[in-house]
């Protein structure tokens, strides 16, 4: 294969669409969230070399709702999982419990980040997005209408695993994408 030339966010974006893929397939969780965490802090290292601050949800939780001398211990509670799957040079023989629950809120908190820097979401980010607003609906703040709709797609789609809601959604989103007129 040649050489070829890719920016961080270009590389976060495919780490990301990796990870949401084998995600969906319900592949190897330790993967998903390692490459999850990797996309996550190529955002967050552009975010504070670009704009100048944290535009991650994880820095905006540190910043506005950690006590000060309570964050470092929080964010290494919030790495932990990643350091643990990434390094062997201080616990070579240590077991991790891991919930690969948070990998989903790691993975939602990159689109949302990676959308604020570009204004893209590409279809297979706006899936994910929708099973998470779906699975998570109780986290979101909505008016009564918003939540009679989230119910009944949620109703409407409760039997489908996330690898049939993956493969019925993400082609019907990339229809919606595709500039009127344009062929497949």
């Amino acid at each position: 294969m040649p050489d070829f030339r890719i920016s961080k966010l270009d590389s976060a974006r495919r780490q990301l669409e990796t990870a949401i893929n084998l995600y969906f397939y319900e592949r190897d969780v330790v993967s998903v969230h390692t490459l999850s965490a990797a996309a996550f802090n190529i955002m967050a290292d552009i975010g504070r070399h670009d704009e100048g601050g944290k535009n991650t949800l994880r820095g905006i939780i540190l910043d506005n709702f950690i006590k000060k001398e309570h964050r470092k211990f929080v964010r290494e509670r919030l790495r932990q999982a990643e350091n643990f799957f990434k390094h062997a040079d201080k616990d070579s023989k240590a077991f991790l419990v891991f919930n690969p629950g948070q990998t989903e809120f790691l993975i939602w908190d990159s689109i949302v980040t990676y959308l604020s820097m570009t204004g893209e979401s590409p279809p297979i980010f706006k899936v994910f997005h929708l099973w998470f607003g779906l699975q998570h609906a109780d986290i979101y703040p909505v008016s009564d209408d918003q939540a009679s709709i989230l119910n009944r797609a949620k109703a409407a789609v409760q039997d489908m695993n996330r690898q049939a809601f993956f493969e019925f959604v993400l082609p019907l989103l990339y229809r919606l994408d595709r500039p009127q007129g344009s062929e497949v």
